[in-house]
């Protein structure tokens, strides 16, 4: 008899950890549960969806490569692979530049922010990022990090835009944080002083003339 045909493989997911379940759909051309044994995927039975016309089932992979099996009634048997990425490496996060260089800014002025940011997957090759933020004063006083160069990112920012407004004076820290696609994440922070006092004057007088104090 004719063997099965494993004609689609296909998950929820294919970008994750090595301890992430992912959901597999498999199609064999022209097969149902009545016409075959088991179909499996890693070792783990699937079940036939009459809805999805495939057969469904979770696995937690723990190699890149999903090995899938179809055997029909006769025990003719068909094979396939299929790939996924696995990545359970944080990104770097290095290098972070600000342009004011002494650190002290007002909270209008706009600055440029740099950060080196690299992510691997477990074998080594480029992974995906899919959040580069900086962050002030609160989750949702942040500005996207767009790439430059290769793996530099840069945004300009400045203390309003990270929530810390005009009348705001003090030492603060922003922050970096980088997430892939597999959920790993890595933060950094930098300080900064915010700075909106403007320098004040006194009038003082000596021996009739008069004088002026600056302080800033």
């Amino acid at each position: 008899s004719t063997p099965p045909s494993i004609t689609s493989i296909s998950f929820n997911d294919s970008y994750i950890g090595e301890e992430d379940p992912i959901t597999v759909d498999i199609v064999v051309d022209g097969e149902t549960d009545e016409t075959l044994n088991n179909v499996t995927a890693d070792g783990t039975n699937l079940s036939y969806s009459d809805a999805a016309n495939a057969w469904v089932g979770t696995i937690t992979p723990d190699t890149e490569t999903i090995n899938v099996k179809a055997v029909d009634r006769a025990r003719n048997t068909d094979t396939d692979t299929a790939q996924i990425t696995l990545d359970d490496q944080a990104p770097t996060i290095a290098n972070l530049t600000y342009e004011d260089t002494d650190n002290i800014s007002n909270s209008e002025d706009l600055f440029n922010f740099d950060a080196d940011i690299t992510d691997e997957t477990n074998d080594g090759a480029d992974g995906n990022l899919s959040t580069k933020y900086v962050y002030g004063a609160s989750e949702n006083d942040k500005i996207q990090l767009i790439l430059e160069t290769s793996s530099t990112y840069d945004a300009e920012v400045n203390g309003s835009q990270l929530g810390y407004p005009t009348s705001f004076n003090g030492d603060v820290q922003y922050t970096v944080k980088a997430v892939d696609e597999a959920g790993n994440q890595e933060t950094k922070t930098y300080d900064v002083t915010i700075d909106n006092t403007a320098p004040f004057t006194n009038d003082l007088n000596f021996d009739g003339k008069d004088s002026i104090w600056v302080n800033n």
